[in-house]
């Protein structure tokens, strides 16, 4: 929420990286100057649920290196988007075993039923694709 981003800051979070689109439910369409007033960096990929693209799985990589070094908060509407990306970002990028991060993965997907990532093909398909064309 608004009222978040001040403690976020506090907190020593640095840079946010939002993942969520602004039609999400509680959406924030001024998110990129809250998170600013207390001085953090941020970026604003906004993820299609239905049909997510590899592109946007590429500028969240880049947005990653791009804060390297710094405290980031990954976040989306309820956590499924920055799950999948952070979990293809570990395993890409930080060389995480594929299995142990595969279940932290399931774990934050698990908590919203019904979107389990085994019921949801679209995430299945973008993750196997990342993976496999970075595999390369």
């Amino acid at each position: 929420t608004r009222e978040q981003f001040p403690a976020i800051a506090k907190a020593g979070v640095e840079a946010v990286i939002n993942l969520a689109p602004v039609t999400d439910p509680g959406a924030l369409a001024d998110e990129a100057e809250v998170v600013g007033k207390p001085g953090m960096e941020y970026v604003d990929i906004p993820v299609d649920w239905d049909k997510p693209p590899r592109a946007d799985v590429e500028s969240f990589l880049a947005a990653m290196e791009r804060f390297k070094g710094k405290r980031m908060l990954v976040h989306c509407y309820a956590g499924s988007r920055a799950s999948a990306f952070v979990y293809m970002y570990r395993v890409l990028e930080q060389k995480a075993d594929r299995a142990a991060a595969r279940v932290t993965l399931e774990k934050i997907w698990a908590n919203n039923p019904g979107y389990e990532l085994p019921a949801v093909p679209q995430w299945r398909q973008l993750i196997d694709e990342v993976l496999a064309a970075h595999s390369t």
